[in-house]
């Protein structure tokens, strides 16, 4: 019978397998549907809804690790899984059986766990354990769109990613976030480029995200996530310094549109870049759905 499986990912790139007794157990695992804050204007005998906003709720569960005849196995695994949770960023994958090829994952910390003695019945360390999220769900396979300069709408390129899709031409680029939040975004753009720029709007061709970066460069990368949020630029092969500051900030559209640090709303959405001076490298649009339950 299939199942779904949990395992972390710590900071040092090392797995703890949360399904079998390989390295231990998450028993009663909780905390995995989601609740919203919701705001409500009363007005007569109905509600208006002003806002709601998913909840970062804790995961909780049992953690049971194995032990032998003379109590040392169990406690000596406690102490490494105290090691290994402690190495961040700590990152908490979920996987059911409808995913063959994909799970979900949330960055997390550990909150709590609890240490007692051996459970008689079982030889087992029972541990109450608590991981509090620090982001969403996660799907772990990057969605990427890449435009080039060659008309060859449908060609496929080999980025070494889950899913790759490809327009043709740096206008009119198609985005299409299948969740039901708006992502953080990651803009690659490859190639010697003159101030570069990009506008991102909905499907009523409403711009909700602009960006222009003065100066010269070979390679520009903007990271939107708010944990990772960074601009690096590359000329002739070296990094700048303080990369924030080549943003041109006069074209800003306050309460309108992000500046720079994008997301990518749910639906459908468009972009555009425009360059200076002629461009024919390749940029590379990328996200990941994300949800407050799966």
């Amino acid at each position: 019978m299939a199942v779904r499986k949990f395992w972390l990912i710590n900071g040092n790139g090392q797995k703890f397998d949360l399904t079998d007794f390989k390295d231990g157990f998450l028993n009663n695992p909780a905390g995995l549907g989601f609740t919203a804050t919701v705001t409500l204007t009363r007005l007569g005998n109905a509600q208006k809804l002003n806002s709601i906003t998913d909840d970062l709720n804790n995961i909780s569960g049992e953690l049971l690790l194995k032990n032998n005849d003379d109590n040392a196995l169990a406690y000596d695994a406690y102490t490494e899984f105290i090691k290994f949770a402690s190495v961040l960023p700590l990152f908490l994958h979920y996987q059911t059986p409808a995913m063959s090829n994909y799970s979900f994952y949330r960055e997390i910390v550990l909150g709590s766990i609890e240490k007692s003695e051996v459970d008689y019945e079982t030889n087992l360390l029972r541990c109450n354990i608590v991981f509090t999220p620090l982001t969403m769900w996660r799907n772990d396979s990057l969605t990427t769109v890449v435009a080039t300069a060659k008309k060859n709408t449908g060609k496929k390129y080999n980025l070494n990613r889950p899913y790759a899709y490809a327009s043709a031409g740096y206008e009119n680029i198609t985005l299409n976030n299948n969740s039901p939040s708006s992502v953080p975004l990651i803009i690659e753009i490859e190639g010697e480029c003159s101030n570069p720029a990009f506008s991102l709007y909905d499907q009523n061709g409403d711009v909700y995200g602009i960006c222009r970066i003065n100066g010269e460069f070979d390679y520009v990368y903007i990271n939107s996530d708010d944990l990772e949020e960074e601009i690096k630029l590359s000329k002739d092969g070296a990094w700048l310094n303080n990369a924030v500051n080549y943003q041109d900030f006069s074209i800003a559209m306050p309460n309108k549109a992000y500046l720079t640090f994008c997301y990518l709303r749910p639906g459908k959405s468009g972009m555009k870049f425009t360059f200076a001076d002629e461009f024919d490298g390749k940029i590379s649009v990328s996200w990941r759905d994300e949800y407050a339950s799966v």
